[in-house]
């Protein structure tokens, strides 16, 4: 099922259907706005970027080995704008006048908290021959590998400002990122240090992208 399939549908009746299943879509800016609206409460952010952190890890992990250019080098892309979208939204929260109701320090830690929170629990997906299968392990490898760290160092710092500070380390792309490529890279015996050096800079300017593309569609508030 193409992506294209959402974008004529968001455009349109906001919906399109794929034999007895019915897929709903919406525009990119009315996506942003409303996880943006969300995001004012840390817990509702944490869970929205734990999900799609995990949602990319599984998708990593569906990269054939031996894979290369296109078929290697677009999941981490994609990756990175989505988690591009999700680091303007953070700026914005904390950037709002809003943000006065109570202090950032508090916003990040609470958010972090809840980000490290069942970090560990297996994720479940069905094969094609109907099989369920506990991925918990490649979670392990991927976005748990930047959560448990971070959740390594609130534990030895346990004041809030300590702990804000700690979430923006391992949420700035940089350092969540290559934590996330490192471990999915560390089980690849086809990937070697140019290899992994490359799908870094794919996802980081893939996260510029979607930071880039998601700050303008919050700043947009026309209808």
């Amino acid at each position: 099922m193409g992506s294209s399939q959402y974008v004529t549908a968001a455009t349109g009746d906001g919906f399109f259907r794929d034999g007895d299943k019915t897929h709903m879509a919406v525009t990119q800016k009315d996506l942003a706005q409303f996880m943006r609206g969300l995001s004012d409460d840390p817990e509702a952010y944490a869970t929205l970027h734990k999900a799609e952190s995990r949602y990319i890890s599984l998708e990593m992990e569906k990269i054939p080995q031996g894979a290369t250019g296109f078929a290697q080098s677009n999941p981490l892309s994609n990756a990175g704008a989505t988690l591009g979208a999700y680091s303007a939204i953070r700026e914005d929260v904390l950037n709002d006048d809003r943000s006065a109701a109570y202090s950032a320090a508090d916003w990040k830690s609470k958010m972090a908290y809840h980000v490290i929170g069942g970090a560990v629990t297996p994720l479940y997906f069905t094969t094609a021959g109907g099989v369920s299968i506990a991925f918990g392990d490649s979670l392990q490898r991927g976005v748990d590998t930047w959560a448990w760290a971070m959740g390594n160092d609130m534990k030895a710092q346990a004041d809030a400002t300590a702990n804000a500070g700690i979430a923006d380390h391992y949420l700035t792309a940089t350092n969540q990122m290559g934590l996330m490529v490192d471990s999915w890279a560390d089980g690849r015996p086809d990937i070697d240090a140019d290899a992994r050096a490359g799908l870094k800079n794919e996802i980081l300017d893939g996260h510029d992208r979607g930071s880039n593309t998601t700050h303008k569609y919050l700043t947009d508030t026309t209808n």
